[in-house]
Parts: C-alpha cells; sequence; structure tokens
C-alpha cells in the first residue's frame, strides 16, 4: 500500500514554466488503483509517478535509478515522516520535471531507499512541489488528469459537491468529514489506495480493538520497513463535501503519520482513493476548495 510522505522541512518552491498544457493528459493503468501519470526527467523517459496530493516534495525510487540514464546530484540528507514510520533519505538535484505539459525547475528530490513502495513498479511520486501551484483535476473513471490555471468548466449536468479545504505546512489539503455523522479532520491522499482512520475516529463509533464484528487489515507499511497492524469496519455512511458514500469500508490503525499531521490525540482519517477514485477530484489550492463532481450515471 503506498502511503503519503511528509517532509519535516518544506524544499524551497520550484520554477514553473507552462508549455502548451494540454486540457487534460492519460492516467495510466495501474493495478494500485493510484492515479498514476508519465513524467520526463532531464529531457528522459517517460517515467511512471504516482500523483500524491499528500507528499510534500517529489519523490524518487530506485528503479529511476536504474532506468536513467544521467546521475542526479545528491544535496544532503534529512528524515521523512510517512504513513507508517519514519526513514533517513537522501535528497538529489532535478534540473527539469516535465509533466502535463508543464515544464519545473528547480527541483530538490527526495531519493528513497529501497522499501516496500518499490512493490508498486513505478518511478516515483510527485509532489506538492509540482501539484499545489494551481488546481489539480484527477478523473480516474475518465482516465485523464490536469493542472489548470483556472478552474475548468464542468457541464451543466455535472453533479458536484463544494468545500473549503485548508493547507497544512506540508501543502496537503485537509477538510472535515463526516462519517456516521460525526465530524473528523482528513488529510485528502491521492497516493494513499485505501481510507484509514485512527482510534480516536474509531472510538466515535463505539469502536474499540475488542470490538466484535471488525475485520483483520492486514498491516500496513510505507517508507520504513516498520508495520502496523490494522483492523477493518463498514460504517453506514462517510459524507465528503456533501457528498454522500454508502456503507464505506475503513481501516483502523495508529499510523505514526497521525503525530506528524498533528491528529495524534484527536480523530483523524486519510481520506483514500477507494473512496476520492469515485469521483472527478478537483482541488483548487489557489482557492483553497475541494470539487467531487460525481461519475455519470453513479
Amino acid at each position: 500500500m503506498m502511503h503519503a510522505i511528509f517532509a519535516l522541512a518544506l524544499a524551497a518552491a520550484a520554477a514553473l514554466t507552462p508549455s502548451s498544457a494540454p486540457p487534460s493528459s492519460p492516467l495510466i493503468e495501474h493495478s494500485s488503483g493510484l492515479p498514476v501519470t508519465e513524467v520526463q526527467i532531464e529531457g528522459h523517459g517517460p517515467y511512471r509517478f504516482i500523483i500524491d496530493t499528500a507528499a510534500s516534495s517529489t519523490v524518487i525510487l530506485p528503479s529511476l535509478h536504474a532506468a536513467l540514464p544521467v546521475t542526479l546530484k545528491k544535496r544532503g540528507g534529512l528524515e521523512v515522516s510517512g504513513a507508517a514510520g519514519k526513514a533517513a533519505v537522501e535528497t538529489v538535484a532535478i534540473k527539469e520535471l516535465e509533466t502535463q505539459g508543464r515544464r519545473f525547475s528547480g527541483l530538490t528530490a527526495f531519493d528513497m531507499p529501497p522499501g516496500p513502495i518499490d512493490a508498486l513498479q513505478v518511478h516515483g511520486i510527485l509532489g506538492a512541489d509540482v501539484l499545489a501551484h494551481a488546481i489539480l483535476d484527477i478523473d480516474m473513471a475518465a482516465g485523464q488528469w490536469a493542472i489548470h490555471d483556472e478552474e475548468p468548466v464542468l457541464a451543466s449536468s455535472a453533479r458536484e459537491h463544494r468545500t473549503a479545504i485548508t493547507l497544512d505546512d506540508a501543502l496537503a489539503p485537509r477538510v472535515t468529514v463526516w462519517l456516521d455523522g460525526y465530524p473528523i479532520d482528513a488529510v485528502v491522499d491521492t497516493g494513499a489506495r485505501a481510507t484509514i482512520v485512527n482510534w480516536h475516529a474509531a472510538a466515535l463509533l463505539g469502536l474499540n480493538p475488542e470490538s466484535e464484528g471488525l475485520r483483520a487489515g492486514g498491516t500496513l507499511k510505507g517508507v520504513s520497513s516498520h508495520a502496523t497492524p490494522s483492523s477493518v469496519h463498514t460504517a453506514r455512511k462517510l459524507e465528503v463535501a456533501g457528498a454522500v458514500i454508502a456503507k464505506p469500508d475503513f481501516r483502523i490503525a495508529d499510523l505514526p503519520v497521525f503525530q506528524t499531521v498533528g491528529l495524534a490525540d484527536k480523530p483523524g482519517m486519510i481520506l483514500g482513493m477507494d473512496h476520492l477514485g469515485r469521483f472527478r477530484t478537483i482541488i483548487d489550492y489557489k482557492g483553497r476548495e475541494l470539487i467531487l463532481v460525481a461519475a455519470p450515471g453513479a
């Protein structure tokens, strides 16, 4: 399972050069259910990168080094926090990255060591240094995504749901959701396959680790080899921006990332693609708004 990666210190903002950006670009069909797109690095590629709204910076994985015909210059090390633990990583300089018809220069990327993420068979992760400059638009049903300078015009028949967001220190979008009628602070995480709540959130529903009816959710891993056991529960409903998801499954685990994002001592959620992917998900970083558009016929 792919989890978000949060830096303890944000990298410098990258220079952005639009280059006749197309209205949208295709997503790569990927077994993980995550949004994956093609990226050019230093003029080489294409390479497969996950579009991850909860990653503060772009990430490169060992498979990129094996495929890239040039060596990226190292810039030093730091510690990053992922969903299931922390890891010490090097950083590298990317002179130019191109995706969705836009070029980004002067990026500092996390250079991840071998780990559980490698099982996804991608080359890297696009983070907020690329995604958070404008309006991000991910449509899993249509297999398309885009970065817009202006809010896209939606069809008159579109069923849209809107709500305000905030951005945390890592520029990850935060939104209040309602789980069985209880408000919960959620991180909007397109790099997470499954939605996860902590035990503080589960307690609102009267759940504890010994509750009957909980199903085993397996162990969750992220940037490190640390594994956290989880449980699975089905709620009555999840409301996001006014959109109602009936009988949603979610995992329960006190992942280290809840500490990183300030949700260790109160109800918190990582809102993943199992539920976000039901909608065309538009994140307006400039206007601080989340827009969910129901799929046709849904």
